[in-house]
């Protein structure tokens, strides 16, 4: 029941492509193909020009390891990014979706299968998109949303919790229990 808004539109009066003209995302698993960072970034869309492109590798802090790659932009990376690592991938996947400009950016699990030195560069990636637009961050580790302005705690498909990080840990609820959890991991 009910409606959702955007920017006080009702979804439903938004045609589809326009819709998905304004949502970016950031899965889980970084999907890159065997080709050029320059492609695997604009997805082949003509007319982009490489300071736009390196504008968004600085935002996803990808810039210096692509600086440092032999042939740049140009550097083929391997089928589904294998030449890079896996913090690089997802780095790389962030440019793309920053290069599309959405005002609705989604980003699912970005850093679940990362080392801890990689889910820090990622999360300052996710810090730098929150710039004029609307960031959900869907996660399980803490250190990924203690720092969002709003956290949803769901369960079983229903938002038990909400707030930012201190005042759920303050609430000693749901949350609370489970940053106890991982703090113990």
């Amino acid at each position: 029941t009910g409606q959702i808004l955007v920017d006080g539109i009702n979804i439903k009066d938004i045609s589809k492509s326009s819709w998905y003209n304004q949502i970016g995302m950031v899965t889980q698993k970084a999907f890159l193909y065997h080709d050029t960072i320059r492609n695997n970034i604009t997805l082949g869309r003509e007319g982009i020009s490489d300071e736009r492109i390196w504008i968004a590798l600085e935002q996803s802090h990808s810039d210096q390891f692509v600086r440092q790659m032999k042939d740049g932009l140009d550097t083929v990376i391997g089928d589904r990014g294998e030449q890079v690592s896996g913090g690089e991938q997802q780095r790389l996947t962030i440019a793309r979706a920053l290069l599309q400009d959405p005002s609705i950016l989604i980003f699912d699990e970005p850093t679940s299968a990362l080392d801890a030195e990689s889910e820090e560069i990622v999360s300052q990636a996710i810090g730098a998109a929150f710039k004029d637009r609307t960031v959900i961050v869907i996660a399980h580790r803490i250190s990924t949303i203690k720092q969002m302005d709003r956290i949803l705690v769901l369960k079983n498909g229903r938002i038990m919790e909400s707030g930012r990080h201190e005042e759920l840990i303050s609430n000693k609820g749901i949350y609370a229990d489970y940053v106890a959890l991982q703090s113990l991991s």
